[in-house]
């Protein structure tokens, strides 16, 4: 490997030690996050409301038993296993983030600088990666167009086209 030149390495030092000083001083948003959630979790663990896990089934003691929350001891085959029974095979938990980006703007109506800071995202192009669109908002599109401007034929190869480029910013 080539050595880098003095200067790039003096350049790196000095970064990483501005970002300790902010993480020192607690100006990193990360860092305010994270100590306002140590403080609600100890704000519930006195006031006995804390539970140990997350994500829990409720599991029957014996035949007939009063059911009790049993930990989950992998998400993954939990969640697989959900999708499975709800007819949605395949899906991914990091489908929901998308969803739910999609849906803020186009179903909700709330702005996309709104919904960007929701989503902890810092700039609009990492949020512009959870927004897209899908067919059914290309179909929903084009018959507001319809709507609005009488009887707009869409071309074919038009609505292929922007089904493609939607399927390939998802697929990235």
């Amino acid at each position: 490997a080539r050595a880098r030149p003095l200067a790039q390495r003096v350049e790196q030092r000095v970064a990483v030690e501005r970002v300790r000083e902010r993480v020192a001083r607690g100006q990193t948003r990360g860092r305010r996050h994270v100590g306002a959630q140590h403080e609600e979790h100890l704000r519930l663990e006195k006031a006995g409301q804390l539970e140990p896990s997350v994500f829990v089934r409720m599991v029957a003691e014996g035949r007939d038993g009063t059911k009790k929350p049993q930990p989950i001891k992998s998400f993954y085959k939990a969640w697989h296993a959900a999708c499975r029974r709800a007819g949605f095979p395949g899906r991914i938990p990091h489908d929901m983030r998308r969803s739910s980006a999609r849906n803020m703007v186009t179903k909700r109506g709330v702005p996309q600088k709104v919904a960007q800071e929701l989503m902890g995202h810092k700039t609009a192009a990492i949020f512009a990666r959870y927004n897209i669109v899908s067919p059914t908002d290309l179909r929903d599109g084009a018959a507001r167009l319809n709507g609005l401007l009488g009887t707009v034929a869409v071309k074919p190869e038009v609505k292929l086209r922007a089904i493609a480029s939607s399927r390939s910013r998802r697929d990235r």
